[in-house]
């Protein structure tokens, strides 16, 4: 299956698409006749130029192979909270660096999963202390983690909208576990743009992958909701991140403290 990961053979330095990018490619291309530039240029069709993650149109082909082959798919589906904002008070540019520093932190928390890199801030080691026999709450390297992201996709779905698909997740239980995980690390962040996250599963047989988007959705616009209430409620400045999770037509909903309280339970 297509995912973000760098492969091994060649690969041109800079921004996907850009002119030196293109200049590589091509002078490549020349001097390597027959070689791999068929995935290259898949992957410069299928790249967000800005945030260098997943197209939409790379998130929709790897949903059309989910479907084809049936594979159970956990779905994350995250909406930045206040972006509106930044880029009406703050200018494009403001908000254009907003979501290259959210598709940084993403990225970082499911290359921790899949290629063994170790957050060690001074919060997730304190958090370690305290939790030696609950490594599957914590940010640093764990076996199940690692294992149920290893195959994961991270893409921006359009605007400030993002988009994870994680097709070794076949439970309920381990969909929120990851979404804890994203959720604890966007709100441990200052410099990361709050996120209303919804999930969803996809289950062959019982739905498609369109619905399951769908039903993500919906729990990322429920989670949104209560995140306004929350922040009201607390007189913050601003939200946190938070996770709703679609679950047999009913939406569960986690706020920033209910999550805290169940990773340092």
């Amino acid at each position: 299956m297509t995912n973000n990961k760098q492969e091994e053979s060649f690969m041109p330095q800079g921004k996907v698409g850009s002119s030196a990018w293109i200049e590589q490619f091509l002078h490549y291309s020349r001097s390597n006749p027959g070689s791999d530039t068929e995935q290259l240029l898949f992957q410069a069709m299928n790249t967000d130029s800005l945030t260098q993650v997943l197209s939409r149109g790379g998130i929709d082909h790897i949903v059309e192979e989910i479907e084809q082959t049936k594979t159970p798919t956990g779905v994350l589906f995250l909406d930045l909270m206040g972006f509106k904002e930044v880029n009406d008070y703050e200018g494009h540019a403001a908000g254009d660096q907003v979501l290259t520093y959210t598709a940084d932190t993403l990225a970082k928390v499911f290359r921790t999963g899949h290629k063994g890199d170790r957050r060690t801030s001074p919060k997730s080691i304190d958090l370690e202390r305290r939790n030696q026999d609950r490594r599957a709450y914590a940010l640093d390297e764990d076996i199940v983690f690692r294992k149920l992201t290893e195959d994961s996709n991270l893409g921006r779905y359009g605007g400030d909208e993002f988009m994870v698909l994680l097709p070794r997740v076949q439970t309920y239980k381990a969909l929120e576990n990851i979404g804890f995980r994203v959720v604890n690390a966007m709100n441990e962040d200052s410099d990361c743009q709050p996120s209303s996250i919804g999930g969803a599963l996809y289950i062959p047989g019982k739905t498609n992958v369109e619905e399951t988007i769908s039903h993500a959705d919906k729990a990322m616009y429920e989670i949104k909701e209560r995140l306004k209430l929350d922040q009201s409620a607390r007189e913050l400045d601003r939200s946190e991140s938070g996770l709703g999770i679609f679950l047999d037509d009913a939406i569960k909903t986690y706020l920033p403290a209910e999550i805290k309280a169940k990773l340092v339970a």
